[in-house]
């Protein structure tokens, strides 16, 4: 159920975070601890809907941000 929103995030850490060294180290950091925070999040309902809460937005501003087809600025 979150394709489009998976997708919108991948878009966003491509597109700008890897752009950056700031934006690099964020990336590295994300991949170094989520592993095993997904694997807690993962056995544990509330914890996972209190995650999705908290992305949410994060993924609606990264789904904004990604250009439309035919945009002439993307």
């Amino acid at each position: 159920p979150w394709v489009a929103q998976v997708q919108a995030l991948r878009w966003f850490r491509d597109a700008y975070l890897k752009a950056s060294p700031i934006g690099r180290d964020l990336v590295r950091f994300y991949y170094a601890y989520s592993p095993p925070l997904a694997r807690v999040v993962h056995h544990q309902p509330v914890l996972r809907g209190m995650v999705r809460v908290v992305l949410q937005p994060i993924a609606d501003l990264a789904r904004g941000a990604r250009p439309t087809p035919g945009d002439p600025h993307g």
